[in-house]
This record gives C-alpha cells, structure tokens and sequence, in this order.
C-alpha cells in the first residue's frame, strides 16, 4: 500500500484494491484454508479518504432558475420541466440527458426534438 500510495494512486481506488485482497482473504477463511488469526489482511488498515462537499443550490436559486424567462415558449417550458426533475427526482444530469423517447417518465412523453 505504501508503494500504490507512492506511485500517486489515489486512495479510494488503493482502497478498493485492499477491499478486493480482503474479500479474497475472507473466502480463504470461509473454506479453511487459512486461519483466521493467520488472515494477514486483519492487520492492514484503511487510508483515510478526503471528503468532497458538494454545493447545492439554496431555495432562492432554484426559485430563480424556475422563474427564468426565455424569449421562446419552447424553451421555457423544457428548461423549467429539466430543472424541476433534477430538484424532485434528484436525477443526475448526465441520466436525464440520455432519457429517450420510448421511456415513459412519470407519464410524460419527451418531444423526439428534445436536444439538451
């Protein structure tokens, strides 16, 4: 681990790598073929990972984003109904925009010229 740190790695993924030699570990131990005390996985200890906080929007940016007028009706209405089902359903961004036609979404059909 010390080496994977040194390389750069970061720690989640050298953590997902130890949590993969631990699973390997425990099967081990589960058909006995090594002893639990001999588990050498029980003394190796997590990296500590950093946090990262995401910013979400207060009630005054949405109600801004929801109240934005736009020239064309079109428009207004498909942005309005995008920001609304982030808000609601917190869908990530990146899901809604490759919804398709054939996907009924709470009963609502999405116009075949939708391009986000």
């Amino acid at each position: 681990m010390i080496n994977q740190k040194g390389k750069g790695l970061s720690a989640s993924y050298i953590n997902s790598i130890l949590r993969s030699i631990r699973s390997f570990f425990a099967f081990c131990e589960n058909e006995e073929y090594i002893f639990p005390s001999k588990n050498p996985c029980l003394k190796v200890k997590w990296i500590k990972e950093k946090q990262t906080i995401i910013e979400t929007f207060n009630d005054a940016e949405i109600k801004r984003m929801l109240n934005f007028q736009h020239k064309n009706k079109f428009y207004e209405s498909r942005n309005r109904l995008i920001v609304t089902l982030l808000i609601e359903t917190g869908i990530r961004a990146q899901s809604l925009r490759f919804l398709i036609q054939s996907e009924p979404l709470f009963g609502l059909w999405l116009p075949d010229k939708m391009n986000m």
